[in-house]
């Protein structure tokens, strides 16, 4: 990344406590966005963006979780070019994504492009083959 050549790294399960020291995470030319599970252990999403980008966070979990996507959205503008942004975690036992995509319906007609990554951890296949 020290190159500059990615314009956004996102990162599922960081792992990081509130009282966590982000400094480490710093990295030059980039801005660090993240939001933590607070009262558990593990969990966390973060992204890392270009520091030209101006970044606005429009939508986060809840920090006290039970069963549910951990995510973070966001509007990344740069230049001409405005983005609808998301990095999800879903940890194995949590409900299906339905409050992330209630959260990420409203401001999607806004955008022309838009880009959600992470870990659902969904397996379709036993979805699909189970009856």
């Amino acid at each position: 990344m020290s190159n500059g050549s990615y314009d956004i790294v996102a990162i599922s399960e960081t792992i990081l406590a509130p009282s966590d020291l982000f400094d480490p995470y710093n990295i030059s030319g980039y801005i660090f966005f993240c939001h933590v599970r607070a009262g558990k252990d593990g969990g966390g999403v973060g992204f890392h963006a270009r520091s030209e980008f101006a970044v606005n966070i429009l939508h986060q979990f809840e920090s006290v979780l039970v069963n549910k996507l951990e995510y973070l959205i966001a509007e990344i503008k740069f230049k001409n070019m405005k983005m609808l942004f998301a990095t999800v975690y879903r940890r194995p036992p949590a409900t299906y994504p339905h409050d992330f995509m209630d959260a990420l319906s409203p401001p999607l007609p806004l955008y022309e492009h838009t880009v959600v990554t992470g870990d659902f951890n969904i397996n379709i296949w036993q979805q699909i083959l189970l009856p």
